[in-house]
């Protein structure tokens, strides 16, 4: 299904609704000129942090945070990054 985007403002910010469910795996196609191609978009992946890592992180004692985020190899809903 394709739902084109409307630009936002001169920055090049874009917005659009798709109808039917609320979240489901997407990806986004960019097209300039002659050149087109698809990415995944970061934000429609799930959070990586749990109720216990805000709870320590607004403490200040999350002692291992580097482990929840940062560049860590992984794969989410079925894509690899």
């Amino acid at each position: 299904m394709l739902a084109p985007l409307e630009r936002i403002g001169a920055e090049g910010f874009f917005a659009g609704t798709v109808p039917g469910e609320e979240k489901f795996p997407y990806r986004l196609r960019f097209v300039s000129g002659p050149h087109e191609w698809e990415a995944d978009d970061p934000y429609r992946f799930p959070e990586v942090l749990g109720e216990l890592d805000e709870y320590l992180l607004g403490e200040g004692r999350h002692y291992q945070l580097y482990t929840r985020l940062g560049a860590h190899p992984a794969e989410i809903e079925g894509v690899q990054g």
